[in-house]
Protein backbone atom coordinates (compact mmCIF):
# COMPACT_ATOMS: atom_id res chain seq x y z
CA UNK A 1 0.00 0.00 0.00
CA UNK A 2 1.20 3.50 -0.72
CA UNK A 3 0.90 4.81 2.86
CA UNK A 4 2.79 1.78 4.23
CA UNK A 5 5.64 2.36 1.80
CA UNK A 6 5.73 6.04 2.69
CA UNK A 7 5.94 5.21 6.42
CA UNK A 8 8.17 2.07 6.49
CA UNK A 9 9.65 1.88 3.01
CA UNK A 10 13.15 2.82 1.97
CA UNK A 11 14.02 6.47 1.57
CA UNK A 12 13.64 7.54 -2.04
CA UNK A 13 15.92 9.76 -4.10
CA UNK A 14 14.35 12.32 -6.43
CA UNK A 15 16.16 13.94 -9.34
CA UNK A 16 15.28 17.57 -10.14
CA UNK A 17 15.96 19.57 -13.29
CA UNK A 18 16.32 23.34 -12.95
CA UNK A 19 16.58 25.72 -15.89
CA UNK A 20 17.52 29.38 -16.03
CA UNK A 21 17.98 31.92 -18.81
CA UNK A 22 21.38 33.10 -19.89
CA UNK A 23 21.69 36.54 -21.56
CA UNK A 24 24.57 37.32 -23.88
CA UNK A 25 25.15 40.66 -25.60
CA UNK A 26 25.62 40.30 -29.33
CA UNK A 27 28.58 41.85 -31.13
CA UNK A 28 27.73 45.05 -32.98
CA UNK A 29 28.29 45.43 -36.72
CA UNK A 30 31.20 47.82 -37.43
CA UNK A 31 29.26 49.71 -40.10
CA UNK A 32 26.29 50.16 -37.79
CA UNK A 33 28.54 51.54 -35.05
CA UNK A 34 30.21 53.98 -37.48
CA UNK A 35 26.84 55.08 -38.89
CA UNK A 36 25.46 55.84 -35.43
CA UNK A 37 28.54 57.81 -34.43
CA UNK A 38 28.43 59.81 -37.67
CA UNK A 39 24.72 60.50 -37.30
CA UNK A 40 25.15 61.56 -33.69
CA UNK A 41 27.87 64.05 -34.63
CA UNK A 42 25.73 65.40 -37.46
CA UNK A 43 22.69 65.85 -35.22
CA UNK A 44 24.75 67.76 -32.71
CA UNK A 45 25.96 70.15 -35.40
CA UNK A 46 22.44 70.54 -36.83
CA UNK A 47 21.12 71.46 -33.40
CA UNK A 48 23.21 74.66 -33.49
CA UNK A 49 21.80 75.77 -36.84
CA UNK A 50 18.66 77.92 -37.23
CA UNK A 51 16.99 75.40 -39.54
CA UNK A 52 18.11 72.29 -37.60
CA UNK A 53 20.15 71.08 -40.55
CA UNK A 54 17.45 71.65 -43.19
CA UNK A 55 18.90 72.93 -46.46
CA UNK A 56 17.81 76.59 -46.64
CA UNK A 57 15.91 77.77 -49.67
CA UNK A 58 16.95 80.80 -51.75
CA UNK A 59 13.96 82.81 -50.57
CA UNK A 60 15.19 86.08 -52.06
CA UNK A 61 15.64 84.47 -55.45
CA UNK A 62 12.18 82.88 -55.24
CA UNK A 63 10.64 86.24 -54.42
CA UNK A 64 12.53 87.95 -57.23
CA UNK A 65 11.45 85.38 -59.79
CA UNK A 66 7.82 85.48 -58.65
CA UNK A 67 7.69 89.26 -58.71
CA UNK A 68 9.25 89.32 -62.18
CA UNK A 69 6.63 86.94 -63.57
CA UNK A 70 3.77 88.99 -62.09
CA UNK A 71 5.23 92.20 -63.44
CA UNK A 72 5.68 90.71 -66.93
CA UNK A 73 2.11 89.41 -66.87
CA UNK A 74 0.75 92.90 -66.35
CA UNK A 75 3.36 95.18 -67.91
CA UNK A 76 4.76 92.90 -70.55
CA UNK A 77 8.20 91.79 -71.61
CA UNK A 78 10.32 91.89 -74.75
CA UNK A 79 8.11 89.27 -76.37
CA UNK A 80 4.73 89.98 -74.73
CA UNK A 81 3.00 93.38 -74.30
CA UNK A 82 1.25 92.24 -71.11
CA UNK A 83 -2.25 93.08 -69.88
CA UNK A 84 -1.58 96.82 -69.69
CA UNK A 85 -0.07 96.93 -73.20
CA UNK A 86 -3.00 94.98 -74.64
CA UNK A 87 -5.52 97.25 -72.92
CA UNK A 88 -3.70 100.39 -74.16
CA UNK A 89 -3.52 99.06 -77.70
CA UNK A 90 -7.24 98.35 -77.72
CA UNK A 91 -8.04 101.78 -76.28
CA UNK A 92 -5.77 103.52 -78.83
CA UNK A 93 -7.38 101.60 -81.64
CA UNK A 94 -10.77 102.98 -80.59
CA UNK A 95 -9.47 106.40 -79.65
CA UNK A 96 -10.38 105.96 -76.00
CA UNK A 97 -7.02 106.36 -74.33
CA UNK A 98 -8.27 109.54 -72.60
CA UNK A 99 -11.58 108.06 -71.53
CA UNK A 100 -12.38 107.45 -67.82
CA UNK A 101 -13.18 103.80 -68.55
CA UNK A 102 -9.69 103.19 -69.83
CA UNK A 103 -8.12 104.89 -66.81
CA UNK A 104 -10.36 102.86 -64.47
CA UNK A 105 -9.24 99.64 -66.14
CA UNK A 106 -5.61 100.61 -65.70
CA UNK A 107 -6.22 101.22 -61.99
CA UNK A 108 -7.97 97.87 -61.71
CA UNK A 109 -5.00 96.05 -63.25
CA UNK A 110 -2.64 97.81 -60.83
CA UNK A 111 -4.73 96.63 -57.87
CA UNK A 112 -4.72 93.06 -59.16
CA UNK A 113 -0.96 93.12 -59.50
CA UNK A 114 -0.52 94.42 -55.95
CA UNK A 115 -2.89 91.76 -54.63
CA UNK A 116 -1.04 88.93 -56.34
CA UNK A 117 2.31 90.14 -55.03
CA UNK A 118 0.86 90.29 -51.50
CA UNK A 119 -0.44 86.74 -51.81
CA UNK A 120 2.95 85.52 -53.02
CA UNK A 121 4.72 87.23 -50.11
CA UNK A 122 2.29 85.70 -47.60
CA UNK A 123 2.63 82.22 -49.03
CA UNK A 124 6.39 82.52 -49.01
CA UNK A 125 6.39 83.48 -45.31
CA UNK A 126 4.19 80.50 -44.48
CA UNK A 127 6.45 78.15 -46.41
CA UNK A 128 9.51 79.49 -44.62
CA UNK A 129 7.88 78.80 -41.25
CA UNK A 130 6.79 75.29 -42.29
CA UNK A 131 10.22 74.58 -43.66
CA UNK A 132 11.88 75.50 -40.35
CA UNK A 133 9.33 73.45 -38.39
CA UNK A 134 9.88 70.43 -40.62
CA UNK A 135 13.62 70.63 -40.00
CA UNK A 136 13.06 70.83 -36.25
CA UNK A 137 10.65 67.88 -36.28
CA UNK A 138 13.03 65.76 -38.32
CA UNK A 139 15.87 66.60 -35.95
CA UNK A 140 13.76 65.66 -32.92
CA UNK A 141 12.70 62.37 -34.49
CA UNK A 142 16.28 61.42 -35.20
CA UNK A 143 17.35 62.37 -31.68
CA UNK A 144 14.60 60.21 -30.16
CA UNK A 145 15.67 57.32 -32.36
CA UNK A 146 19.29 57.64 -31.28
CA UNK A 147 18.34 57.83 -27.60
CA UNK A 148 16.20 54.71 -27.92
CA UNK A 149 18.95 52.50 -29.33
CA UNK A 150 19.86 49.58 -27.08
CA UNK A 151 22.38 46.74 -27.31
CA UNK A 152 21.06 43.52 -28.78
CA UNK A 153 21.00 40.36 -26.69
CA UNK A 154 20.35 36.72 -27.34
CA UNK A 155 18.90 34.39 -24.76
CA UNK A 156 19.48 30.72 -24.06
CA UNK A 157 18.63 28.31 -21.29
CA UNK A 158 20.99 26.40 -18.97
CA UNK A 159 19.78 23.21 -17.28
CA UNK A 160 21.12 22.01 -13.94
CA UNK A 161 20.51 18.56 -12.42
CA UNK A 162 20.23 17.99 -8.68
CA UNK A 163 19.13 15.25 -6.28
CA UNK A 164 17.09 15.38 -3.10
CA UNK A 165 15.85 12.81 -0.55
CA UNK A 166 12.08 12.66 -0.52
CA UNK A 167 9.38 10.34 0.83
CA UNK A 168 9.64 6.90 2.55
CA UNK A 169 11.35 5.87 5.78
CA UNK A 170 9.48 8.31 8.05
CA UNK A 171 8.48 5.47 10.42
CA UNK A 172 12.06 4.32 10.85
CA UNK A 173 13.22 7.80 11.62
CA UNK A 174 10.47 8.25 14.20
CA UNK A 175 11.39 4.97 15.95
CA UNK A 176 15.03 6.04 15.99
CA UNK A 177 14.15 9.34 17.68
CA UNK A 178 11.97 7.57 20.29
CA UNK A 179 14.72 5.01 21.03
CA UNK A 180 17.34 7.69 21.58
CA UNK A 181 15.01 9.52 23.95
CA UNK A 182 14.35 6.30 25.92
CA UNK A 183 18.03 5.43 26.26
CA UNK A 184 18.77 8.95 27.45
CA UNK A 185 16.00 8.69 30.03
CA UNK A 186 16.63 5.19 31.48
CA UNK A 187 20.35 4.78 30.87
CA UNK A 188 22.08 8.05 31.73
CA UNK A 189 25.65 8.32 30.68
CA UNK A 190 26.91 9.31 34.15
CA UNK A 191 27.61 6.52 36.72
CA UNK A 192 26.87 6.28 40.41
CA UNK A 193 30.20 7.73 41.22
CA UNK A 194 29.32 10.77 39.14
CA UNK A 195 25.86 10.91 40.67
CA UNK A 196 26.90 10.60 44.34
CA UNK A 197 30.35 12.05 44.09
CA UNK A 198 33.53 10.21 45.09
CA UNK A 199 35.12 13.26 46.64
CA UNK A 200 32.29 13.70 49.10
CA UNK A 201 30.69 10.22 49.59
CA UNK A 202 27.11 10.14 50.58
CA UNK A 203 26.09 13.26 48.65
CA UNK A 204 24.30 13.07 45.34
CA UNK A 205 24.98 15.33 42.42
CA UNK A 206 21.52 16.47 41.40
CA UNK A 207 21.20 18.39 38.16
CA UNK A 208 24.97 18.71 37.97
CA UNK A 209 25.08 20.64 41.27
CA UNK A 210 27.42 18.98 43.85
CA UNK A 211 26.00 21.27 46.54
CA UNK A 212 22.52 19.84 46.42
CA UNK A 213 23.10 18.14 49.87
CA UNK A 214 21.26 14.95 48.92
CA UNK A 215 22.46 11.78 50.65
CA UNK A 216 22.54 8.27 49.16
CA UNK A 217 19.77 7.18 51.47
CA UNK A 218 17.54 9.79 49.89
CA UNK A 219 17.75 7.69 46.74
CA UNK A 220 17.31 4.28 48.53
CA UNK A 221 21.02 3.38 48.56
CA UNK A 222 23.35 2.76 51.53
CA UNK A 223 26.64 4.59 51.68
CA UNK A 224 29.29 2.01 50.70
CA UNK A 225 32.22 4.30 50.49
CA UNK A 226 34.95 3.97 53.21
Amino acid sequence: MGWWDDLWGKEKTETTQDSKYNYEQLADYPEAKDARESMWDRLQSWGDQPGYGAVPQAWDDIWSQSKKKVNEYYWGSATDPGMVGKLGAEAAKRGQTDQPAYLANLSKLGKEEAGQLTDIATQQSVQKALFAEKGRTTWMDEMNYMMGLKPQYQTGSISQTGTSQTGGGEGWGLLSDIGEAAVGMFMPSMGFGDMFGVEDPGKAVVGGNPNSNKSASDFGFENSWG
